[in-house]
This record gives structure tokens, sequence and C-alpha cells, in this order.
């Protein structure tokens, strides 16, 4: 349960089915991970402790097993290989979710992604239902995977409900955040390539010059740390491009800036986008594949730029700073994510 979009959508699912007096156990591969902490302690879970796929398929089938399990639902790429190749024995009911458009598989020519998608292909088709979680995710699937089209249904990822706003209510505490002068620009997401953050603070270098006192704040741990803070001194903006790292409240940091910004290359669905709707928070996002564009509607509730496009970006962070925006009309966006409503949808397919 480690701090990601996918690990965000499990937890929600869980707790809400919990909730409901759903009869289920979540199965994890390591029980760790700040997430952890969030479930409801009376939720069943089971460790396969292991990483190695053999031994995965093997442990997954014992605990599928030895629980009664009817329906298996897998969550994210790797693991829908994983349970797939497991129902081969089990026999079960099995529905995966596609957590991502295929841009990532296609990046580079990495040995493992050209063997994950070779095993995608071969065993997507035997799914009973495939859930994509954006209408950008659905189309991959149709162009890279023969399937039968009526298994497939877009859900998007359920996110939204009162504990956010309650979150975003809750006093910072963080004395260096609460000085930092205003307007303040942030970014959420761990610091990985498809996250774009180089491009992000060269496009604010350009807002820098345009907007006295203004600072970017960027939540997140990751490899690249290091060369974006060099990178931020080389732009000579080091003073005004702050890393917080992983904190486990982003919502009162969003309640407290004045615009969010998304500079990815490709997202799996884009849930920070609508955590940021939800307290009220303008939004600017690169048009990169996956849910942006479905979250924002083509542009209506925030806009949307070019990916890679400096001058676009930073034209897009000022005119928005300086836009009367209806935080309403944003907040009210977010509730077509909540976690009520997306839980109706994915209790739909999994009772169907």
């Amino acid at each position: 349960m480690e701090g990601g979009g996918a690990e965000r959508v499990v937890l929600n699912l869980a707790n809400e089915f919990f909730n409901r007096e759903i009869s289920f156990v979540l199965i994890l591969r390591f029980k760790k991970g700040p997430y952890l902490k969030e479930l409801n302690s009376g939720i069943k879970i089971i460790e396969l402790n292991a990483n190695n796929p053999i031994l995965l398929i093997s442990r997954l089938i014992k605990s599928c097993n030895s629980s009664c399990i009817d329906t298996l639902l897998t969550v994210s790429r790797y693991n829908n290989v994983i349970g797939l190749v497991a129902n081969r024995f089990l026999k079960k009911r099995i529905i995966i979710r596609e957590a991502s458009t295929f841009n990532e598989l296609f990046t580079g020519n990495s040995i493992k992604y050209k063997i994950l998608f070779k095993l995608m292909k071969i065993y997507y088709p035997s799914a009973n239902m495939i859930i994509a979680n954006s209408k950008d995710t659905a189309k991959d699937i149709i162009s890279h995977i023969s399937i039968n089209k009526e298994k497939l249904v877009v859900i998007n990822n359920p996110i939204v409900n009162e504990k956010i706003l309650k979150l975003s209510n809750e006093i910072i505490g963080d004395e260096f955040f609460s000085e930092l002068s205003k307007p303040i620009i942030i970014s959420i997401g761990r610091l990985f390539p498809s996250k774009n953050y180089s491009f992000l603070i060269r496009s604010f270098k350009k807002v820098a010059t345009e907007v006295p006192n203004i600072n970017l704040v960027i939540l997140g741990e990751g490899p690249l740390k290091k060369q974006l803070i060099d990178l931020s001194k080389v732009l000579r903006i080091e003073k005004n491009v702050h890393f917080f790292g992983f904190v486990n409240n982003p919502y009162k940091y969003l309640k407290h800036s004045d615009v969010f910004v998304l500079s990815s290359t490709y997202e799996g669905f884009g849930n920070v986008i609508v955590e940021a709707l939800a307290v009220g928070i303008p939004v600017v996002s690169s048009d990169c594949p996956g849910g942006p564009k479905e979250i924002l509607d083509n542009g209506k509730y925030g806009k949307l730029i070019p990916i890679n496009d400096e001058d676009a970006m930073a034209d897009a962070l000022i005119s928005t700073l300086r836009a009367n925006i209806d935080k309403k009309m944003l907040i009210e966006r977010s509730k077509l994510y909540s976690i009520k409503k997306i839980t109706d949808e994915y209790c739909e397919v999994i009772f169907q």
C-alpha cells in the first residue's frame, strides 16, 4: 500500500466495501506502506510476501482456495497478469482493472515492459470483465489487445469523499510553507520521468519573470529529486522552488495554494486533478494521454496545454492566476468521482 494512485483506489474501494458490509478479503503482495494505516482495521488482509512471480501465483492460488473466493478483482497491470495466470488453475470469475494508457509499455527499450505486454496480449482476453479507468485507457486496450468489447467497461477512479474536505481544512502546521509568499503553484506526484517535472520547472522560470514573489511547491519523492533541485539552481530559481517530499495530508497544502499543475507526459488517470477540483483549486494540466482531458471535459473545468510546450504552460499558469474562477463549479465537477458513486459502478460489474 505505497503512496500511489493505484494504491489509493484500492484503499478507497476496500473501505467502502467494508462500510457496505460486502464480504471480501484484501490480498496484498506486502503488508506495508503509508496507506495501510488508513484501511479500516476490520478488513481481513492476506499478505503473499513475495516478489517472485511463480511464488506469487502459487501463494495467490492457495490464498484464494483457503478463503473460498468466488470472484477475483485485480487492480494493476502486473497483478492482472499474475491473477489471470493463477486463474488458469483457480477457475474463478475474474475482473481485471487496467489503470493506465499503454504509453509506459512503448517508452524506451525495457525488456520488462516488452515481456509484460506480450503476457497481457495472451492473458487479458481470458478475463470475465475488464475495467478501464478512462476512455483513453479503453481505446488502448481495444487498439492493442484482441478482446470481446462487451467485456470492457469504463469506470473512473473513486476519489472524492467527505474525508478530503475535512483533511483540507486542517491547519498546515508547516511553518516554512505558511511563510511562503503568494501566489503558490502546487504539483503533486512521484519524482519520476513521466511526471515531467523538469519541463514544469523550466516553464515556471518563465512564470517567475512575470509574477513577483511566486512559489512552486512540489509534493512527492522519487529518484529525480537531486536532478530537479540542481535544475532549479541552474535556472536561479532555487529560492522559489520547494520540494516537500511525501506528505500524509496533501489536501491542506492544495487548499492553501492558488493553482494546481500537472505536467505529465502520460497519466494513469490523474487522481490529483480531481482532488484539486474537490477543494476548489483551479487546474492547469498537460493534454496527455490518460484521464486529464476527460476529467477537465476538454478544458471546460481547467486549462489543457500541449505536452512539453513551455510557453503555453507558462501562459496558462499566468492567466489562471489572474482569472476569477468559480470554485463551486470545480467542486461540483469533482462529485462525478465520488467514492460512493464509483463503488456503485464497481458493484454493478462485480455482482452482475
